[in-house]
């Protein structure tokens, strides 16, 4: 197995497993109560399981970016809100590749100019190349 020594490949393996995240994460499983049913006994394990996967995610990104806590601090809440709209996206099995691209850009647009108040601009310029990165892989066909 080879092992990501540089801080840029690490990055763009994170952005790229931000974008595509486990499809596990939002599949429901079989004999699982409807939507809007109140949750059985133990379900806040697994949604508190999800929320330390997108913590975990912007750690790794704080640790590639060199971000300082602050930055870590203000990105985390707007990594978190964008994760569903990303995860509904990549999952939708109704929308092409190329449907899936625009709709991320979409969605990279609406979060971007928050994202480059908090960066600084190097840090900024690795952000928008390694989100390309995922949106282009969607256009391939990619998830």
């Amino acid at each position: 197995m080879k092992v990501c020594k540089s801080p840029y490949s690490a990055f763009v393996l994170f952005i790229i497993v931000l974008i595509a995240m486990v499809p596990a994460l939002l599949a429901q499983e079989p004999g699982a109560p409807p939507a809007g049913a109140p949750p059985p006994p133990g379900a806040q394990a697994g949604a508190e399981a999800a929320q330390a996967g997108v913590e975990t995610k912007v750690q790794d990104v704080a640790q590639v970016l060199a971000l300082t806590p602050q930055q870590q601090s203000q990105l985390e809440p707007i990594v978190k809100a964008e994760q569903p709209k990303v995860q509904a996206i990549v999952h939708d099995p109704n929308l092409t590749g190329e449907e899936k691209a625009k709709k991320l850009e979409a969605v990279h647009k609406q979060t971007d100019p928050l994202v480059k108040t908090i960066l600084n601009p190097t840090q900024y310029k690795q952000w928008e190349h390694i989100r390309s990165l995922g949106v282009e892989k969607l256009k391939a066909g990619g998830q």
